[in-house]
């Protein structure tokens, strides 16, 4: 339900785009409001993101090991698990509707939305809250990984709307290779776990919720591949052939 709420938000506001960008280029105050609370979102975003890395390192070293102990970890859930890990991550599920003004915001200033955006946070939102509902023994890794790079992400949103500085061109591409790096790190070992604990059995709610979850990054890493080939590798040799003719 909630991903189809925000599909449908993000299509009424698409269908209305050229009054956005007609509202953000002559009205000065609506302009400044939407960047005062995209300040506001990206910050947020990011401390949340970081309270949940550090939640879950200390949950999962204190309980566990002095570093993450994958094996262990990916084990069904001892009732020993420290009460902070399951607020947190249920907290996290949340946080994946509050994702949906990143396309949102992107919209107000009459900017259209990449495919590949619409369905990370559609896609998100439910993989997230089935593993909320069910608790599968991936759920804590997973949202490791996944604030690590969100607290990074963040960041990087932050300091790129309040421009206190120019930064680097070659972060951007530093900041995909991170999100591909996790999706495909994340689904070979979250995957060999599953496999070797439960077979090729889908039919209980951890099964479930791997195979959702798989199928769904699966897709993402394509995307994101095609992105990061798109924009990274293809884009700068237009752009150096197009330097070369005209000089």
């Amino acid at each position: 339900a909630l991903a189809s709420f925000y599909v449908a938000v993000s299509i009424l506001m698409t269908l209305n785009l050229k009054t956005f960008e007609t509202l953000y280029e002559k009205n000065k105050r609506y302009k400044t409001i939407l960047r005062y609370l995209t300040i506001v979102h990206n910050f947020g975003l990011m401390v949340f993101s970081m309270l949940t890395v550090y939640t879950l390192y200390s949950a999962m070293k204190t309980k566990y090991f002095v570093w993450i102990d994958y094996e262990t970890v990916l084990k069904p859930m001892s009732p020993e698990i420290d009460e902070s890990a399951i607020w947190i991550t249920t907290l996290f599920a949340y946080s994946k509707v509050w994702e949906f003004l990143d396309t949102w915001f992107l919209l107000l200033r009459g900017r259209q939305t990449i495919f590949l955006q619409k369905y990370h946070h559609a896609g998100a939102v439910i993989c997230w809250f089935l593993m909320k509902e069910y608790r599968p023994p991936v759920l804590f890794l997973s949202s490791y990984y996944n604030s690590i790079i969100h607290s990074m992400m963040y960041l990087y949103y932050l300091l790129s709307t309040l421009k206190l500085f120019k930064i680097p061109g070659v972060v951007r591409p530093i900041m995909t290779s991170l999100q591909l790096l996790q999706l495909v790190g994340g689904t070979i070992v979250i995957n060999y776990n599953f496999i070797t604990t439960y077979g090729l059995n889908f039919n209980s709610p951890t099964g479930f919720c791997n195979l959702v979850t798989t199928l769904y990054v699966l897709i993402l890493i394509v995307l994101f591949s095609n992105f990061f080939y798109v924009n990274y590798i293809i884009a700068p040799k237009k752009k150096k052939k197009g330097k070369s003719k005209s000089a």
